[in-house]
């Protein structure tokens, strides 16, 4: 039967089968993804944005992996090394400061005229805050769930296995680290793929890792096996210097079967991908196993991040609006744009001209991208502007010139630096306060370039000539969430259906054009919102804007009169409908009544049958007792007889 299958077509067998964990085969958007981490994800994908520390251990994590990016990791190490001479500075404390500080240099080294690589120029702006989250995934032959996906089912995918190389301590003043590979043991709680800004993608998974390097976290049982304890976990990603995270490409996966003997405690069994085969010793080449350097640092480190908390007035939390996610924009494929379209006067117009201006002001808050520590948007360097419109490039397909991009982007770009000297350096503390308030995800030197500058004269005076010139302003440049662009458009709508109209009342005598303003602007712009008045902005009532008496927004009497008889014809309508309910609700209700007396007599004539039944075994039984009775009886009667001596 093997034999005669490999001949048949369009069977599928067990020999031709489809991979169950195959996954995707893109080349094309393989390409795109860093680390080897391209997959296949399941269900549905989530928009979510990374909070400030997650979004430093996923940036590091990808650049201290890079092998790009291990030029600049040792010169920044030498840096460090030569610094610590005079400070007299450990091993164990140069780590803990390149960890913490080496996507800041990088950032500021690359932006300051290093020549560096393309790509390594393009990671060290950073990545976008917003990511898209999976709960399952398809990768090298396994298919893994995260702890949520999983909780109501009876598979297990959550457990992971990566070996990684680590420097470890004997001691708290040990000078002398030891390289080595460790094994380290997790359950899947998150799947992230992370957005170079449409240039390079990366997914990543996040797990609680078990505590391997104590033996109240791993030991090895009689047999040999390994056992874990999940009660103590490490890397949780509550400190900054932990790394919960590690590449799809680099994990593998693991089971784990709990031990009914050892409360807490796990057995790991080792699994192996579907249709992966062991050939001997003579195809061993053809496997590949990836083996990445994970620089675990050492935990219990005390970090003091600071954390913000947003109150009202009158003590209790205010809601506040949050950040611009555009999901609609990260739910497209990869390979589409959005078409941005123009007036006659080259400005973007439509439902995406909005899309677009949200993809800005996600930009303009970059500081990776666009720092905030250059005086004007004049100063800003063109390598800067050129990238960030390259991004936009890679996104959307523009109508518009790339000098309105920059301006657009300019604009953005100051009222960001606005609202951050408004919220923090207006604060009523000290300038060295205000140098150590770093703001979450901001790079240090940025703010303090920024705050020193508005700390100065300069900084004071351009401040005092913005005032000015603000306070002369009469009229307002935006048209809140529209821009007057999209106004403009609209009106030229209205004035073409008017037009289009009168065209059609022209030819047709029957055809009202009473009230046809009202009529045009509700067929453009959609229907007014109850107590509002359309271009006046909130707060103003028709009341108040065209008095009790106005017939502004009154039908005449022939339309009046059609409008009270179709509502009365729609009300008798709903009455008729009404009736008719209310009959087959009573008709079920009748059903229902007879139903339950019929299901009641039955269960009464059961009762009655069961009653009888019992009685009639009780008689029974009752008889068969006195038939006995008599019987012991005669049999005692009997017995005492022979007992008698004879006479």
């Amino acid at each position: 039967m093997t034999f005669c299958s490999r001949y048949l077509e369009d069977v599928e067998t067990r020999l031709n089968r489809p991979n169950r964990n195959a996954g995707l085969n893109d080349h094309n958007l393989a390409e795109t993804y860093l680390f080897q981490s391209y997959g296949e994800p399941i269900g549905k994908v989530e928009i979510a944005e990374l909070d400030d520390i997650s979004w430093i251990q996923a940036h590091r994590y990808v650049l201290f992996h890079h092998d790009l990016v291990e030029p600049l990791r040792n010169e920044y190490k030498q840096i460090l090394r030569s610094r610590a001479r005079s400070r007299r500075l450990q091993h164990r404390e140069i780590n803990k400061l390149f960890t913490e500080s080496f996507h800041e240099w990088l950032s500021q080294t690359v932006w300051s005229g290093k020549d560096v690589n393309d790509e390594v120029k393009w990671l060290s702006q950073g990545l976008n805050r917003i990511i898209k989250r999976y709960s399952a995934f398809i990768i090298n032959g396994y298919r893994f769930h995260t702890k949520y996906r999983q909780r109501m089912r009876r598979t297990q995918n959550c457990g992971v296995v990566v070996n990684s190389s680590i420097t470890s301590y004997a001691s708290a003043r040990d000078s002398n680290p030891v390289e080595g590979n460790v094994e380290y043991y997790g359950l899947l709680t998150d799947i992230i793929e992370l957005d170079y800004y449409g240039r390079w993608k990366v997914v990543l998974f996040r797990c609680d890792w078990a505590d391997v390097n104590t033996s109240r976290g791993i030991k090895e049982d009689q047999f040999g096996f390994t056992m874990l304890n999940f009660s103590r976990l490490i890397h949780t990603g509550q400190q900054l210097m932990d790394e919960p995270y590690v590449f799809s490409s680099q994990v593998k996966q693991v089971f784990y079967s709990k031990d009914p003997t050892d409360e807490g405690w796990y057995v790991v069994l080792r699994n192996t991908p579907r249709d992966l085969f062991e050939m001997g010793n003579g195809s061993r080449d053809d496997i590949v196993e990836r083996s990445e350097t994970l620089p675990f640092p050492e935990q219990n480190l005390d970090e003091n991040i600071p954390i913000y908390h947003f109150s009202a007035e009158s003590g209790g939390t205010r809601r506040v609006r949050g950040r611009t996610l555009l999901r609609d924009l990260y739910d497209l494929d990869p390979v589409e744009r959005v078409k941005v379209s123009r007036n006659t006067h080259g400005q973007p117009v439509g439902s995406e001209a909005r899309l677009l201006a949200g993809y800005l002001g996600i930009l303009a808050r970059n500081a990776n991208m666009l720092p905030i520590n250059y005086e004007s948007w004049h100063h800003m360097p063109d390598s800067n502007k050129n990238q960030a419109l390259a991004n936009i490039k890679e996104r959307f397909a523009l109508e518009v010139s790339d000098d309105y991009i920059k301006k657009a982007l300019g604009k953005r770009w100051r009222d960001n630096k606005s609202t951050l000297k408004k919220q923090y350096f207006k604060k009523d503390i000290s300038l060295e306060e205000k140098l150590r308030n770093v703001l979450p995800g901001m790079l240090r030197y940025q703010w303090e370039d920024a705050v020193r500058f508005w700390n100065s004269k300069k900084g004071e005076d351009r401040e005092r000539v913005g005032t000015s010139s603000r306070q002369k302003q009469k009229f307002t440049h935006t048209a809140g969430s529209r821009s007057f662009a999209s106004v403009a458009e609209a009106e030229e709508k209205l004035k073409e259906k008017k037009a289009e109209y009168e065209a059609i009342a022209s030819s047709d005598s029957s055809v009202n054009l009473e009230n046809i303003d009202n009529r045009i602007i509700t067929e453009v712009l959609g229907p007014e919102r109850y107590g509002r008045v359309r271009f006046q902005g909130s707060g103003v009532t028709p009341t108040q804007y065209f008095g009790s008496g106005s017939q502004q927004y009154m039908p005449s009497g022939s339309q009046a009169q059609a409008e009270v008889q179709r509502l009365r014809d729609q009300i008798a309508q709903m009455q008729a409908n009404t009736v008719e309910q209310i009959a087959e609700v009573q008709r079920k209700y009748e059903e229902l009544q007879q139903q339950l007396r019929a299901e009641a007599a039955e269960r009464e004539a059961a009762a009655a049958a069961r009653e009888a039944e019992a009685r009639a075994m009780v008689a029974e039984q009752s008889k068969k007792y006195d038939d006995l009775q008599l019987q012991l009886q005669q049999m005692m009667h009997m017995f005492q007889q022979s007992q008698k001596p004879p006479s």
